[in-house]
């Protein structure tokens, strides 16, 4: 607000305190996960709904950073993604599922999305897959449902492939691995990666 010129009207440390019980932060369950991927690999979802779901599913991209992705960010040959990250995390290439590139090949990723958009489309596999709607449900339930499962699996591999922020924590000041490795690591042991088999 002061550099805006605007004024604010609470006073210092005025904002209102948000309570845990006020958040809703939805999380899917692994067998709703498993029923849209389904519905993707019978064909009841369109391209662009197949190829944003694997990558959330497999990635867990936010929805800004699956409309961030485009053509030349994947390269098929290597097996990998170039992941333009929001909220401060690492930006770096990603090891692709081989499982999901023969749905993201469908998708034309030169056409522009917008973030309304992707809210519609999520909304959209939903529909498509039978499953109920909860409340502020989206993109960012998939990410969240896939952290829930990995951050109890190995905390640290878990930062890394899912791109965090590494500041102010001391947990990784001093860790040398190879993202990638680590990539390779997660997809052993990753939850919803059979779904896509």
């Amino acid at each position: 607000f002061d550099a805006a010129g605007a004024p604010w009207l609470m006073g210092k440390r005025g904002a209102p305190k948000v309570q845990p019980r006020d958040v809703v932060q939805p999380t899917l369950e692994l067998e709703q996960v498993n029923t849209m991927v389904n519905a993707a690999k019978e064909g009841k979802l369109a391209p662009d709904e197949t190829a944003f779901l694997a990558l959330s599913t497999t990635l867990a991209l936010r929805r800004e950073e699956l409309i961030r992705v485009e053509k030349q960010h994947i390269d098929y040959e290597k097996g990998q993604i170039y992941v333009m990250t929001c909220k401060g995390g690492i930006e770096r290439y990603q090891l692709l599922a081989p499982e999901i590139i023969p749905y993201l090949k469908g998708h034309d990723f030169t056409r522009p999305y917008f973030l309304s958009t992707m809210s519609e489309i999520y909304r959209s596999i939903e529909v498509k897959a039978g499953i109920e709607h909860q409340n502020s449900a989206g993109w960012h339930s998939l990410r969240r449902a896939l952290d829930t499962v990995l951050v109890q699996w190995n905390y640290i591999y878990c930062k890394i492939f899912l791109r965090w922020k590494l500041t102010g924590d001391m947990a990784l000041a001093y860790v040398t691995l190879d993202p990638l490795k680590v990539d390779k690591t997660v997809y052993e042991n990753h939850p919803f990666l059979p779904f896509w088999r």
